[in-house]
């Protein structure tokens, strides 16, 4: 009743339709809270509004909407954009870990490969397995190594060096070596 009055007094506030879907999202009434949180968007985009209605997306199966919404959500440094890079990353990375790992090959000291991963998300990830590949001229596989895991959660923005366990390597092979990603998950708050 307190949001429809501020509504009536202010329909171009997004903060009574932010209030007003807010207060339906927590009371279960889906259809009411996406249409006054879809207004309080489309008049100011604020990672609540975007979060939720992510969520309402999910719930309803709508997959891409509800990537749509939670990665704009994702760019506010809030703990609504922290929630929604979660759910960013709970959807794609199982498909993608690729966006959210940089990888290299290079040599340590003696020579010998290693395998550099680092972290580009903002949340810890774990299981994280990479496997490093020889490719020839053609860009097919001549060679697969055998697959790397990371044994511990890698903190956000963290960069480890795995040792290839190939020994040394000569030029010609460092720059046909690239390095898969098979695999990470993010870590749940």
């Amino acid at each position: 009743a307190h949001y429809d009055r501020a509504l009536a007094l202010e329909p171009g506030y997004f903060g009574g339709h932010l209030g007003a879907g807010l207060a339906a999202f927590r009371l279960g009434a889906a259809d009411r809270a996406r249409e006054a949180l879809a207004r309080s968007a489309e008049l100011l985009p604020t990672a609540p509004a975007l979060y939720h209605l992510g969520v309402l997306a999910q719930r309803a199966g709508d997959r891409d909407a509800a990537m749509r919404y939670f990665s704009a959500a994702a760019e506010s440094n809030s703990e609504f954009g922290r929630q929604a890079t979660v759910e960013v990353l709970r959807e794609d990375l199982p498909r993608n870990p690729s966006r959210y790992l940089a990888t290299a090959a290079q040599r340590d000291g003696r020579g010998a490969l290693v395998i550099v991963v680092e972290n580009r998300t903002s949340v810890p990830l774990a299981d994280v397995q990479v496997t490093p590949e020889l490719v020839g001229a053609d860009g097919g596989i001549e060679q697969r190594g055998a697959p790397l895991r990371i044994g511990r959660p890698l903190a956000a923005g963290e960069r480890v060096v795995l040792d290839a366990g190939v020994g040394a390597v000569g030029d010609d092979a460092l720059a046909r070596t690239r390095v898969r990603v098979d695999y990470a998950r993010a870590v749940e708050p």
